[in-house]
C-alpha cells in the first residue's frame, strides 16, 4: 500500500467493502433461492403423488390395470413429470409410462410402512419420488361406508397395496437458478460500475489537491520556493493549503528580512572597513613628518 498512490488507494478503500457486501448478498440470497426451488420440487413431487394415491388406492383394491393406466396417462401431460409407474406390493409392475424408466430399473420395494414419502436424487437433473398405495379407511368415492374387496388372507400385515414412483424433472429449476445467478452477477458489476462512477466524481475533490500539493512540496524540495500554493480547495483541505501557503509566505518574507539585514550589515561592514582604511592611511602620513 505504501508505493500506491492517494488516488489508487482510495479507489480501493471505496470499491472492496461495496464488493464484499454485493458478494455476501448475493451468496446468502442465491442460498435462499436453491433452497426455495429446491422445496419448491418436493412439495411438487409431493403433490401429484397426493392427487394420485386416492384413485390408485381404489384402483388396486378393485385390481383395476386400465385405471391405473388411465392414471399415468393423464397425469404425464405435465412437462415436469418425466416418468410415472405403479408396483404391487410385491414391487411387480402394474402401469407405467416414460420410456424404458421402469423396465431398466427393477424395483425393490422400500422397507417402510405408512404414510410417507421418500424421494432422492437420481441424476443432477432428476428426482424420484415413491410412496406406498396403502387400504384407504374410508371410501372417497361414496357416501356407503368403506368395504374391503380383499380377502383378510390377500391384504398384508401392513396395510400396503403397492407403490407409486414418479421421477421429476429439475432442469426448469436448474435454469431458474443459473438465471438467477446471471441476474446477480449483473446486478453486482452494475453496482460496482456505480460505486466507481460516484467514486470518479466525488475523489476528485480529495486525490487533485492533494496532487497539487504534492508537485509544490516536489518544487520546494529542489529549492523552488515561490511556486504556486493553489487555496481552492474548500473543507478540511483548503485548510490544509491554506496553511501552507502561510508557511510558504511566511519563509519568503523570513528570507527578505534576513537578505535585508545581511545587506545592511555588509554596507555598514563596507563603511566601517573604508574608515578604517582612512585611519591607517593618516597613521602613515604622520609617521612620516
Amino acid at each position: 500500500m505504501k508505493r500506491i498512490g492517494i488516488k489508487y488507494q482510495l479507489r480501493i478503500t471505496t470499491l472492496i467493502p461495496a464488493f464484499l457486501v454485493a458478494l455476501l448478498l448475493a451468496i446468502f440470497y442465491n442460498g435462499l433461492f436453491g433452497n426455495d426451488l429446491k422445496q419448491h420440487m418436493s412439495r411438487l413431487g409431493e403433490a401429484y403423488i397426493r392427487q394420485l394415491l386416492p384413485a390408485a388406492q381404489y384402483a388396486m383394491l378393485r385390481r383395476d390395470d386400465r385405471t391405473l393406466q388411465g392414471l399415468i396417462n393423464a397425469s404425464t401431460i405435465n412437462p415436469e413429470v418425466i416418468a410415472l409407474a405403479f408396483y404391487s406390493g410385491d414391487g411387480q409392475l402394474l402401469a407405467y409410462r416414460g420410456g424404458k424408466h421402469s423396465l431398466n430399473k427393477p424395483f425393490n420395494p422400500p422397507k417402510f410402512t405408512g404414510d410417507y414419502i421418500e424421494s432422492k436424487q437420481i441424476n443432477p437433473f432428476t428426482i424420484n419420488f415413491i410412496a406406498p398405495v396403502t387400504i384407504p379407511k374410508f371410501n372417497l368415492y361414496s357416501n356407503s361406508p368403506f368395504k374391503n374387496l380383499l380377502s383378510p388372507m390377500a391384504t398384508r400385515a401392513d396395510d400396503i397395496l403397492g407403490w407409486l414412483s414418479i421421477d421429476i424433472d429439475t432442469r426448469s429449476m436448474i435454469i431458474k437458478r443459473y438465471q438467477m445467478l446471471i441476474v446477480t452477477i449483473f446486478i453486482t458489476l452494475f453496482g460496482l460500475l456505480m460505486g466507481l462512477t460516484i467514486h470518479y466524481f466525488l475523489s476528485k475533490r480529495i486525490y487533485l489537491p492533494i496532487s497539487r500539493l504534492r508537485r509544490s512540496m516536489k518544487q520546494i524540495l529542489r529549492n523552488e520556493f515561490e511556486t504556486e500554493i493553489k487555496t481552492t480547495s474548500p473543507g478540511e483541505l483548503g485548510i490544509i493549503e491554506q496553511g501552507c501557503a502561510h508557511l510558504q509566505k511566511k519563509y519568503l518574507e523570513t528570507i527578505r528580512d534576513l537578505n535585508q539585514h545581511i545587506e545592511v550589515a555588509t554596507e555598514d561592514l563596507q563603511q566601517s572597513l573604508e574608515l578604517l582604511e582612512e585611519k591607517n592611511i593618516e597613521l602613515s602620513l604622520e609617521k612620516k613628518k
